[in-house]
């Protein structure tokens, strides 16, 4: 979808799904391990072995075929084209004729099968397809054996040849031995995998054969057999070698191959088959995942377990289609599947590894009471299909607040959310058992916003109000409905209940008294459902003539209808601020309505029916559910910052936004900006240039340009650290020297020989480093260096000789060479100094240097600049020269910054 299009809902991403049935696959990024893989039309990375999310693939627009990965890149196949992606970017992509069915990424090169087994090889760096080959069987997958330079197995269901993907010829084929021996016309190869030894391939065929092959001498190693298809090889990289099978049963069975015998079996580890199985490397710890469960499970070895693996970590979603999704805040939802037995779960909108599935097992006695609920434990084993769900949040904390009705059940169950399991409960819906109606099925629930009460409505037409904290009844509705109740609603404030039934009969009730306040009898329609406000008093009903009626409730009279909608009317729900209503038909539309124009403002179509959607408390998102998905699709809703009418019809296919990072994206990026926009920019920075002096040189007409040292930075720059320096590189006191006594001497009085030597030693050092300063304080004065020479024979016009020659010593030689100078003040050598250096600023050469030097004089110095005012007038002029220099770079800065930008947005 183009971003410029204007939706006021644009797609965002979807969760809820944790894998399906593709290949996952392990990669390095960096010095850390990643698990890709592949989750319908999305896909996600898990670190290992933590198994959090790292990344939230974008939704695309087919569902995914494969998935490979490399340091920070990643190979993702949709339909017919390979992108390759930097995390949520596109860098490029590798097309084929046909669908995808296998791919495999070999350093620069990744070779890419399709439905009609053509084989192509890119290079991903630059998109270009290098070699392509024809096959006349279909081919399952590639392999790449460890070590084949430029060779990779073909992999078909009576297949197996080993090519060169240089010449793209082929090497060999393995019908004599391999295929001849372990297939024929009701067995297959399903899989295949190379294992660590040379050579060695794992091939796994329909009828459970497992044959590991020597594919360089064309020979058998060893074969086993397991019940069932397997569908799944992985071997471990640890001293005792493992093979883990999942088969199409669930189930996972490990062979020691050292023992060849069955290590250990997890029997009915899923209830689906097992799509990929994946051994960490290094460690007895594998990971292994099920399409058909959505789950995925990372087992360790424990030694003491019966089955030798344990599951460590888990990351599971829903197994069955959504049916129902609801808002709980901002950052969770409830949503609820058509699995046969009861699934409802909380999806977290920030870390989907947070969601969690309800649980149905009973909850102890103690726990309840601890809660404060009156209850017993309810017998029942098994839980049916939920039809409906109802929650309120205000009491989450306090008791159950989540009740459901389920298909063919007269007992509905109470849930907590804080706890995510289930209350069983005997619910008592009578007064005496003696009243009590058989044969009775609940079909609708609602929970009031306060969570203290629940709403029951039977398909007798009776509706009866129950207490959530103890589950008790409480009141019994006339009996005014003859038809199923098929929808509840209270306001927020409790005053009013509105039922319906499928007659096309709508009573408004008392909430509290149960009195009728008044009816609404619908002669050619019937209602289908009624979806209230969480913010007002204001109410939809879904007609069977696919219309939306939008009812006052403190009136009771209906405001608004609105039309459209060619099919049945699945859901609708109101905006945050209930000035829109959004609606989903079986006609495959969303549509959005603005109340106040009684109008549409959008109309989108999408790909399939929309079964259940809900507006986010904030207003950011909306939530969608298509039917038959197990996904839940998030929408940016922007229809308050986009409000305009356009009933057209627009088809919109719900993908994310993706970026491609290329050139041209980035020129378009760049032309695409408002020219107002750029005229007031450029309006404005030829203001602030013409406020900056250029500093134009009368002599040579140019810029006066400020140069910096070209000098090795370790031969100036410690000038600045120099004191820190000597700090750190300061030697330890000598007293500290432990001194060791000879063996021959009195040790009753060894403290006082221990000082004795202490002192005999400092004292000898201390002669020998005298006689050495002494001999070189001599020679020095002897011969003099060139520093002192140039400025105790001072002439100014020497400043340069004495820059260079500064140049020429280390920090540490110049440093000593200024002390010696400065120090003393000898034949008034400060203000020799001085002079050198303000001839040397007025020069901008070299300006960083100039300054280190000088710094480090004023260090040296400092005392004696401040008593004596004699040095104030030439440290003045230096300090205005150095200011003056600093200013012009900066202005220089500024000019230059600001001529780059505005050359940047001239297109090329």
């Amino acid at each position: 979808m183009d971003l410029t299009d204007k939706l006021v809902l644009r797609p965002y991403k979807s969760l809820g799904v944790f894998c399906d049935s593709n290949q996952q696959f392990l990669y390095n990024a960096g010095n850390k391990l990643y698990l890709a893989s592949t989750c319908g039309h999305s896909f996600k990375t898990y670190t290992i072995p933590e198994m959090k999310i790292s990344l939230f693939g974008p939704h695309f627009e087919g569902k995914l075929r494969a998935i490979q990965g490399f340091n920070e890149f990643l190979f993702v196949a949709v339909k017919n084209v390979v992108y390759k992606m930097r995390h949520y970017h596109i860098l490029g992509e590798m097309k084929m004729d046909a669908k995808i069915t296998t791919m495999l990424l070999m350093a620069d090169q990744i070779a890419i099968v399709d439905q009609n087994n053509t084989l192509k090889i890119f290079n991903h760096h630059s998109k270009i397809c290098v070699a392509t080959a024809q096959f006349d069987f279909n081919v399952q997958s590639i392999i790449h054996p460890p070590t084949y330079l430029n060779k990779i197995l073909i992999i078909g269901e009576n297949n197996v040849e080993l090519w060169n993907i240089n010449s793209m010829k082929k090497i060999y084929d393995y019908q004599n031995v391999l295929i001849k021996n372990y297939c024929d016309d009701n067995t297959i190869l399903t899989v295949a995998e190379p294992s660590p030894v040379l050579n060695v391939i794992a091939f796994a065929f329909s009828n459970g054969k497992i044959v590991l092959h020597d594919i360089k001498k064309d020979k058998t190693v060893v074969s086993f057999k397991i019940n069932h298809k397997p569908l799944s090889l992985s071997f471990s990289k640890v001293d005792q070698p493992l093979l883990a099978i999942g088969d199409e049963k669930g189930s996972i069975v490990i062979w020691d191959l050292n023992e060849k015998k069955i290590f250990a079996s997890l029997k009915s580890v899923f209830q689906g088959s097992v799509t990929s199985i994946n051994f960490m490397p290094n460690e007895q710890v594998f990971i292994a995942a099920s399409g058909r469960d959505n789950a995925v499970l990372q087992f360790r070895y424990e030694e003491y377990e019966e089955n030798k693996f344990a599951v460590l970590r888990r990351r599971e979603g829903v197994i069955d289609s959504l049916k129902q999704v609801r808002f709980a805040n901002d950052l969770h939802i409830f949503g609820c599947t058509s699995n046969q037995e009861s699934e409802i779960r909380d999806f977290s909108m920030i870390n989907e590894c947070m969601s969690v599935t309800f649980s149905s097992k009973d909850q102890s006695k103690t726990k309840l009471k601890r809660k404060h609920i009156y209850t017993e434990q309810n017998a029942a084993s098994t839980i049916n299909e939920i039809l409906e769900f109802s929650f309120s949040m205000n009491r989450a904390n306090d008791w159950a607040n989540v009740l459901t009705c389920h298909k063919e059940s007269d007992k509905p169950c109470i849930w907590s959310s804080e706890d995510h399991s289930i209350i069983k409960k005997d619910l008592v819906l009578y007064e005496n058992s003696k009243s009590k109606e058989q044969n009775f099925q609940i079909t609708t629930v609602y929970v009031t916003k306060c969570g203290n009460f629940g709403v029951l409505g039977l398909d007798n037409g009776r509706v009866i109000k129950i207490n959530m904290q103890s589950g008790a009844f409480q009141r019994a509705f006339a009996d005014e409905h003859e038809g199923s109740i098929t929808s509840i609603f209270v306001n927020n404030y409790n005053k009013y209940l509105i039922t319906a039934d499928n007659n096309g009969k709508m009573v408004i009730w008392d909430f509290f008294a149960g009195t009728k306040l008044s009816e609404k009898q619908y002669e050619n329609e019937k209602i289908v459902f009624i979806r209230g406000s969480n913010y007002s008093h204001h109410f939809l009903v879904a007609l069977t003539d696919n219309t939306i009626e939008m009812w006052d409730m403190l009136s009771l009279k209906r405001g608004r209808k609105f039309g459209g909608h060619t099919q049945k009317i699945l859901d609708a729900c109101f905006s945050h601020n209930n000035k829109y209503i959004f609606s989903s038909s079986l006609d495959s539309t969303l549509k959005v309505y603005d109340i106040a124009q009684n109008d549409i403002i959008a109309n989108l179509e999408v790909e399939r029916p929309i079964i259940s959607l809900d507006n986010s408390p904030s207003g950011e998102f909306l939530i969608t559910v298509f039917a038959n998905s197990r996904e839940i699709n998030i929408w940016h809703n922007l229809v308050e910052i986009l409000p305009w009418a356009s009933p057209l019809k627009k088809t919109v296919k719900f993908v994310s936004p993706i970026k491609h990072t290329d050139i041209e994206d980035r020129k378009r990026y760049y032309l695409n900006n408002s020219i107002k926009q750029e005229e007031d920019e450029l309006e404005e920075q030829m203001l602030l240039e013409g406020k900056v002096d250029y500093k134009i040189d009368p002599v040579n007409n140019s810029l006066n340009i400020i140069r910096f040292t070209q000098l090795e930075d370790g031969k100036w720059l410690p000038l600045i650290h120099l004191d820190e320096i000597k700090e750190r590189n300061r030697l330890e006191n000598n007293e500290e020297i432990d001194f060791k006594m000879p063996f021959f001497l009195d040790f009753s009085k060894k403290d006082e020989v221990r000082d004795q030597l202490k002192k005999e030693y400092q004292q000898k050092v201390s002669e020998q480093s005298k006689i050495i300063k002494d001999k070189k304080e001599k020679y020095m004065n002897e011969l003099g260096s060139t520093i002192q020479k140039l400025v105790f024979d001072f002439k100014e016009k020497n400043y340069n000789k004495f820059f260079d020659e500064l140049k020429s010593l280390t920090p540490s030689q110049a440093d000593y060479e200024l002390r010696q100078v400065l120090f003393g003040n000898t034949d008034n050598s400060i203000m020799r100094v001085l002079t050198f250096f303000n001839h040397l600023f007025d020069s901008t050469d070299e300006l960083d240097l100039k300054n280190a030097y000088f710094s480090r004089v004023i260090k040296i110095s400092g005392d004696e600049l401040m008593r004596d005012t004699q040095y104030k007038e030439v440290i003045e002029q230096i300090r205005n020269k150095i200011q003056n220099s600093w200013q012009a770079l900066m202005d220089k800065q500024y000019i230059i910054s600001s001529m780059a930008e505005h050359f940047a947005r001239i297109p090329n």
